[in-house]
């Protein structure tokens, strides 16, 4: 089985020491064995999934538990989960302490692009040598999850072993569906113009957004797979929550927030939730259409002609539009380091920046792999450190 691919799956020595667990301490985690089927693999699909298309949206992951992992040569051991998609690292759990049975009880939120397969990859961890891969398992997503139905999975692990996982997997039509938020005073789901209104903070971008852009820039442009990479969705919600009660005393510092892929995660949040994409659903099919009329004898002319279609948007979305994209071109240029480079950027973005709500176009999903194409042509002609200097914090 192939080993995910950029970066070390591990958490480091350092974190280690606040992440890891005492397992033996807890009370077993309750499962409701009888809502799980039994899952393995089957290699014969693996092969058929080549040559069809994969998932795009969001797939929701709860990691319960696992058990009958027993190794006969110690009889406790620190174990850890990295759930990969495609081979691509997306999210490890915490570390536990058991002989046997290891209750993670983690969730994560994983964005989808054309993906086929989950696996997730148990570890042992220690402080003295490599992290060793244990057990493994995966699922092929095409051929079993349904939108809006979550399933209750045991997963056979190889070589031995159970692991007990929830999965919930959502469409583009129903995870960027940007329904305006109901709530008095609401930050996630209200409009942009109104948040900046409200917290009067002197800015022109939301406080959210400039904060946690802030701390990226401040501890988390060498960290690997930053933006790819999910944190605890537990942990998102407890910041979330932070924010919409007083996004002005929220502090993101590695104190408060220790895993800076909670911060990403909810920025991502945040510009999925907009009840209008940030690019704005007026201008989303001459995007559309500025970036299929590019002439390769005329690139300058080209970059010309989307870049001044972005001067019609609201002040309130170009600021924060210019905001994010000199922020993302920070990050690119750290990606000898992070391993994000712009196209891996732009599957971050795309989608969350330029996906409108499915009532404002007759089949927005249609067009899913062009948001990607447009953030990645935006960025490469994105002069960050040049004319667009007054957008810098």
């Amino acid at each position: 089985m192939p080993l995910p691919k950029h970066g070390d799956p591990s958490p480091s020595r350092s974190a280690s020491g606040r992440l890891r667990d005492l397992h033996l301490t807890r009370k077993p985690l309750h499962i409701p064995y009888s809502e799980f089927e039994p899952y393995k693999a089957d290699m014969r699909k693996r092969v058929e999934l080549t040559r069809s298309g994969g998932l795009d949206g969001l797939l929701s992951i709860h990691i319960m538990s696992g058990q009958g992992l027993k190794s006969s040569k110690t009889s406790l051991r620190d174990l850890y989960c990295v759930v990969a998609v495609d081979s691509l690292n997306k999210a490890r759990t915490m570390i536990r302490t058991g002989a046997i049975n290891f209750d993670w009880d983690e969730a994560f939120d994983i964005d989808l692009e054309d993906s086929k397969e989950v696996s997730f990859l148990i570890y042992h961890w220690d402080p003295n040598y490599k992290h060793r891969l244990c057990f493994h398992g995966s699922i092929l997503l095409p051929s079993y999850v349904q939108s809006g139905h979550k399933r209750y999975v045991a997963i056979k692990l190889e070589p031995k072993g159970i692991l007990f996982v929830a999965l919930l997997y959502k469409e583009p039509a129903i995870s960027l569906q940007r329904l305006p938020s109901i709530k008095k005073n609401a930050l996630f789901g209200a409009e942009l113009e109104t948040i900046i209104l409200r917290e009067s903070s002197g800015l022109n971008v939301p406080l959210l957004v400039h904060k946690c852009v802030l701390e990226v820039e401040r501890r988390g442009l060498e960290t690997v797979g930053i933006y790819r990479l999910c944190g605890s969705a537990r942990r998102k919600t407890m910041l979330r929550e932070a924010f919409e009660t007083n996004a002005q005393a929220v502090d993101l510092s590695p104190e408060n927030v220790s895993d800076i892929h909670v911060i990403t995660g909810v920025l991502k949040d945040y510009l999925r939730e907009l009840p209008e994409p940030l690019f704005t659903n007026a201008l989303y099919q001459m995007l559309l259409d500025a970036l299929s009329v590019r002439l390769p004898c005329d690139p300058e002319g080209s970059a010309k002609l989307m870049l001044s279609i972005l001067e019609c948007l609201p002040s309130a979305n170009q600021d924060t539009m210019a905001l994010l994209l000199n922020h993302l071109r920070r990050v690119a240029a750290h990606s000898d380091k992070n391993k994000m480079p712009i196209d891996n950027l732009a599957i971050c973005f795309g989608p969350v920046l330029l996906c409108p709500a499915p009532s404002s176009t007759p089949d927005p999903l249609l067009d899913f792999r062009k948001h990607i194409e447009v953030l990645r042509y935006l960025l490469e002609i994105w002069d960050y450190e040049g004319s667009n200097s007054k957008y810098t914090m």
